[in-house]
């Protein structure tokens, strides 16, 4: 004999009764209704790049140094942010400082895209390598010098950056400063010793090549004033006058043309 349901209970309520529980078996034993452990909360404020998840769990996880499939760690998210006084509290509680993560990228790159010393400052005490590259050859000091950050740049150059480091590209921070237009910068790293002012890139490009095809005028003329030379041919056989005329910039074609005018 077929045993009967139980009281008030038809064979139709029971099977979505025992789906139920099923599934309920099934959420409990994948983990579902606890708690996500603190680092993995943690790995995915990382991951996220949630600043003030980052801040706040920080305090409650077992390694500091908890990082993300690429690389990614708490110190470089709070650098990031520049958030300086978090960075430093960091540091204190173990942060790697010197972490890389996939494309080689630093907390101190991460730091000296904020523009802000108090948060380069730290990293730098830590003594981290300031001329670490990341996958685009880029180091802090390229950074600095493309955001225009005259604070961190001299910062860093004081703290033996190289200030004639190559990008992928053989672009040293001068050919990235007077890209930019980075008058301040371009100033502060022409009056470095041991600048090259005639570096060539891996076009045989010079600053004042890279100057003169922008129509940067006041970079143009301080580099001239500190040695650049304005008859430098490229691969190609072009001057830094070739490249003002191809691009149209008139007023630097006439600086560069007349070669009576002194710079210095």
């Amino acid at each position: 004999m077929t045993p009967m349901p139980p009281c008030g209970r038809s064979r139709a309520t029971m099977l979505p009764m025992w789906q139920a529980r099923r599934l309920l078996a099934l959420l409990v034993l994948s983990g579902a209704f606890f708690p996500a452990p603190a680092d993995d909360s943690f790995r995915r404020a990382i991951h996220s790049a949630d600043v003030e998840q980052v801040i706040r769990l920080s305090d409650t996880v077992a390694d500091i140094n908890e990082s993300t499939a690429t690389g990614r760690t708490a110190l470089m998210v709070v650098a990031r942010a520049g958030r300086c006084g978090q960075v430093e509290k960091l540091i204190s509680m173990g942060a790697d400082p010197g972490a890389s993560n996939e494309n080689g990228g630093t907390a101190l790159m991460f730091a000296a895209v904020t523009g802000d010393p108090r948060c380069v400052g730290p990293i730098l005490e830590a003594g981290v390598d300031v001329n670490a590259r990341g996958a685009n050859g880029w180091s802090a000091l390229m950074i600095a010098a493309a955001k225009g950050s005259v604070a961190v740049t001299r910062q860093l150059i004081r703290a033996g950056a190289d200030i004639n480091t190559r990008d992928v590209f053989l672009w040293t921070p001068l050919h990235r400063s007077a890209y930019e237009n980075r008058e301040s910068v371009v100033d502060l790293l022409l009056e470095s010793p041991g600048i090259e002012i005639n570096a060539r890139d891996d076009q045989g490009a010079t600053a004042l090549h890279h100057a003169a095809a922008m129509g940067h005028t006041a970079v143009a003329v301080n580099l001239l004033g500190h040695g650049a030379r304005r008859d430098m041919p490229d691969m190609e056989g072009r001057t830094p006058i070739t490249y003002a005329e191809e691009q149209g910039h008139e007023t630097l074609v006439q600086v560069l043309g007349d070669i009576n005018r002194k710079f210095n």
